[in-house]
């Protein structure tokens, strides 16, 4: 979740960067205060044992009221989200010319640069406020949806994006948007909001959680309805607290829903939040007509803005498709270069004063100097790389974090790298890096070409993928761990409790093309070509004739040639493309990966025949009550045939003090190996921590987990029983009957972004070879929740 937090946070700076002028606004909130306020109050109302009936008469009437009991539906949707700075206009006047007065850091660089901005802030309906639109999100689609067989699609015809955020991408910005708000329908059981998932008061199960009390009649546009509060005793429950109002006409149908958070002060940066939905009539069934959210983020102290989303629905047909459907979401050409004339005719209400600014206040901030070089900041923040020639030049350095490290083997490494573009090539990736470690005194390379069939517009990375890529490195590796991906020498992990004297020299090429399409499903399809040649302590021997006490070989190196096929499925997965890497905001239902892969022997020089299969799972369980969650990875793998220990299994370990959750913390590098293993991870998360006993309103949670492998070798590769395999030393030894195992507890969201773990390791606590081993230690992460 480091990376998750890193990108969350930088969206903070940068509201809060163009929020100084309206730190201690708060009239235009207050307004929805008053209106939370007014929801909460349903606590104090005397209980009603009608409210329940009416209640199971919603759910039982559904089917025969809500649109979806036709077979098919189609209808239109726009949908508008607004980032917005309001404040009190004499707040602004004064707290600007106050600012403006003085000769100071605030003064001469966070006001007196963005000082015209202040120009395109319009007065809001309240005429004593102002608001500044910081983002303006627009799409107008079509959503059809076969409701006799569960399947939905959506045609987007535009989407119109104006904002400070482009940097990271409107795709990012509109998917954690989405997952910010959710989807929210009270006729399904469950919903996600926030990340966090919330039970519905319409749910069949509702009444378990939530309290219902009927307060009387109203008028909702005219028509007649049950005025029902409902809300959970549970304050720590992730549930809903508000009105509902119910037809009082016989068919019990939802006509309106006036809601909030149960209990809004369990949540980090979260101050108040109001939703509406509202319902209208056709064919005599229920349609969503107009559905919003605002949501008030930050605090007094260090600023807050508010974010509103209204979904538009009209033009509803249930008349059955004339032609075949194409499933699936797909947009028009052209879908987000539409122009203002296109926009007029097609939103159902106009935009506001302060909306219709947006696009002025884009392009004077992108002509202000200091925006600029806030923009590259950022972006070098976020992307751990440096753009030459601006945010659009044609090549970029980096990873930066890795420019200076040091491990045991080589000393002081230095390391640079980088590569191209899409503004170079939209198509080509031609990139690399050159290091040098100062002990070894030995240059390290390595070189990448990457071909996209589709053309990119911001990453050669992006989804969808459909990439051929060729690489070759020569460079030092720790076994067990994949030289193409590691980052072992990122300088934070330079710091460490053990040497790291056991690595290999390894040149490696690898061919590959990836696809990844739809449904969350990918693949990969490779050739690999591996030479390993080890550098530390550890060697290579093979016992000259049976007897395992006599003279031993030393083999220099080995040779592989694989050809190898990995699947990988996660359903529901949302995820923010940060460069080449991909940060899950909403980890999949559950996830599924499988990865099969085939030496061949005497192709380019391979010495081994063999077949390897690595296949593991994950899934996430939310505890009752709110009261936390487990996430469950489950690993099993076997090799086929008689290899050397340096192509087998080797465990994970981490001999940093950054906490890595798929890791095994208290192990060493290189400390077993296996043919044949099962392993479970199992995390736990509980919103509360002892803290509670002292400081009631702590948001400070609890972890709990365990990690264990169990994998004896088989005899298939004892070297006791095949001399022609390599003898364990220098610590390397094999997995035994006992599995290895190890505990860890912690605290995690203190101060909202730091994870403290201590990890005590379980088994195998002593070493023959004399090699050090870790009983248990503090370790350190980021971590990041609402």
């Amino acid at each position: 979740m480091k990376q998750t937090d890193n990108l969350l946070k930088i969206v903070l700076i940068i509201i809060l960067c163009i929020h100084i002028p309206f730190l201690h606004a708060q009239d235009h909130l207050s307004g929805i205060k008053d209106e939370i306020h007014h929801l909460n109050s349903v606590r104090n109302l005397p209980y009603e044992s009608d409210a329940t009936a009416i209640i199971d008469s919603v759910i039982r009437h559904k089917s025969s009221v809500f649109y979806t009991c036709e077979n098919y539906s189609q209808y239109q949707l726009y949908q508008r989200t607004v980032l917005n700075a309001i404040a009190n206009k004499d707040t602004i006047r004064n707290k600007i010319d106050l600012t403006l007065s003085k000769n100071n850091f605030v003064s001469n660089y966070l006001i007196k640069p963005f000082h015209p901005w202040f120009g395109y802030a319009r007065p809001t309906k309240t005429l004593n406020e102002m608001a500044l639109t910081t983002l303006l999100l627009e799409e107008s689609k079509t959503v059809f949806s076969d409701h006799s067989q569960g399947k939905h699609g959506s045609l987007l015809h535009a989407s119109g994006y104006e904002g400070f955020f482009q940097l990271i991408g409107q795709q990012n910005i509109s998917s954690l948007l989405d997952e910010v708000f959710g989807d929210i329908d009270f006729y399904q059981s469950r919903c996600n909001m926030m990340l966090l998932a919330f039970k519905n008061p319409l749910a069949p199960t509702a009444s378990d959680t939530y309290t219902y009390h009927l307060t009387g009649q109203k008028q909702i546009e005219g028509e007649d309805c049950y005025e029902i509060a409902f809300y959970s005793e549970n304050k720590k429950e992730n549930a809903f607290a508000g009105y509902l109002y119910i037809s009082t006409d016989g068919k019990y149908a939802l006509v309106k829903a006036l809601f909030t958070l149960n209990n809004p002060d369990n949540s980090n940066f979260l101050k108040n939040i109001r939703i509406s939905h509202q319902y209208a009539l056709k064919d005599s069934l229920r349609i969503p007509d107009r559905k919003e959210t605002r949501i008030l983020l930050g605090d007094e102290i260090q600023g807050s803005f508010l974010a509103e989303r209204t979904s538009t629905y009209y033009d509803y047909d249930f008349s059955p498709p004339q032609t075949k459907i194409a499933w699936g979401n797909k947009h028009e050409t052209g879908y987000r270069n539409r122009d203002s004339a296109y926009w007029e005719n097609t939103r159902p209400y106009p935009l506001t004063a302060s909306e219709s600014q947006a696009e002025n206040l884009h392009h004077t901030a992108d002509e202000t100097a200091y925006f600029r070089y806030l923009q590259n900041t950022i972006l070098i923040l976020m992307n751990n790389h440096i753009t030459v020639g601006g945010i659009n030049g044609p090549v970029e350095l980096g990873p930066l974090n890795q420019f200076i490290s040091y491990n045991s083997m080589e000393g002081l490494r230095l390391k640079i790298g980088g590569n191209n573009t899409v503004n170079l090539s939209d198509h080509f990736l031609v990139g690399g890096y050159g290091a040098y470690g100062f002990k070894d005194e030995t240059f390290k390379y390595r070189g990448d070409l990457i071909y996209s069939l589709l053309p990119r517009t911001k990453y050669i990375w992006e989804y969808p993928k459909r990439l051929f890529s060729f690489t070759w490195v020569n460079d030092l590796n720790i076994p067990g761990q994949d030289l193409l991906t590691s980052t072992r020498d990122n300088f934070i992990y330079s710091f460490s409790h053990s040497p790291t004297d056991n690595m290999s020299l390894q040149r490696i090429g690898i061919l590959t093309f990836e696809n990844e399409g739809n449904h969350n499903f990918s693949y990969k399809l490779g050739a690999r070509y591996m030479y390993d040649r080890p550098k530390g302590v550890v060697q290579y021997l093979q016992v000259n004739g049976t007897d395992t006490g006599s003279d031993t070989t030393t083999v220099d190196n080995i040779t592989t040639t694989e050809f190898n096929l990995s699947l990988r499925y996660a359903p529901g997965e949302k995820y923010i493309q940060n460069r080449d890497k991909r940060i899950a905001i909403l980890r999949g239902k559950f996830e599924f990966n499988l990865e099969h892969r085939i030496g061949v022997k005497n192709l380019f020089s391979s010495g081994y025949s063999y077949q390897i299969t690595d296949l593991n799972a994950y899934k996430k369980f939310d505890y009752k009550n709110n009261s936390g969650n487990l996430e469950v990875y489950l690993s099993a793998g076997k090799v086929w045939n008689r290899v050397p220990f340096p192509l087998l299994f080797i465990p994970e370990g981490n001999q940093s003090y950054i906490f890595k959750p798929r890791s095994y913390n208290c192990m060493n590098f290189y400390e077993f190996t296996t043919d044949q293993y099962v392993s479970a991870n199992l995390n736990s998360m509980f919103n509360w921590s002892p803290l509670n006993w002292f400081m009631e309103k702590s948001r400070i949670k609890t972890t709990l987990g365990g990690k264990i492998i169990y994998g004896p070798l088989s005899d298939n590769n004892n070297p006791e029983l095949h001399p022609e395999l390599f003898i364990f030393n220098q610590g390397v030894r094999p997995l035994g009957k006992t599995p290895y195992a190890e505990v860890s507890v912690g605290l995690a969201n203190i101060f909202k972004v730091l994870r403290v773990e201590y990890v005590r390791r379980l088994t195998y606590l002593n070493n023959n070879s004399g090699q050090n081993v870790l009983k248990g230690s503090l370790f350190f992460t980021g971590s990041f929740s609402f």
